[in-house]
């Protein structure tokens, strides 16, 4: 399932709290949400040539679970992009540890249950112009089962 997401930061010195912006929320066959997206910064104003932190936090509804870089036996792995403005550059998500879901028919999984939080670094061109908005997002692609 592709989402796009997306958080909006200013190009300032001051103000560095943290900003958020959540989106996409796919709906199972009884209509409700089984996973929600956000992108999160833990900046609400980018330093030009400062490295802040980006990451995609997926809420995944109880009993439900979504899937690692590696998904094991089944499943497909969760890919999850940056859309950056021109000049800025950024290192890969890293992923925290899965856990093992071992399934029917002998089949291991891995992935995530509860909330999935991948971050990277970003960072802005040492030119940035100050006090424009930033738009910062990103395409997630998961498989909840």
């Amino acid at each position: 399932m592709t989402r796009h997401l997306f958080a909006c930061v200013t190009a300032a010195f001051l103000g560095l709290t943290a900003a958020q912006s959540a989106v996409a929320k796919p709906a199972g066959p009884d209509g409700n949400a089984l996973v929600t997206a956000a992108v999160v910064a833990d900046v609400a104003a980018v330093a030009p040539g400062k490295p802040f932190r980006v990451g995609v936090r997926l809420t995944v509804s109880p009993g439900w679970h979504v899937y690692w870089q590696n998904p094991g036996d089944a499943g497909l792995p969760t890919v999850v992009e940056l859309r950056l403005p021109p000049g800025f550059a950024h290192k890969p998500f890293g992923f925290p540890t899965p856990v093992r879901f071992d399934q029917p028919g002998d089949v291991v999984g891995f992935g995530y249950e509860g909330e999935l939080m991948v971050v990277a670094e970003v960072t802005p061109p040492a030119d940035l112009p100050l006090g424009r908005p930033v738009r910062v997002s990103a395409e997630a692609d998961w498989l909840v089962c």
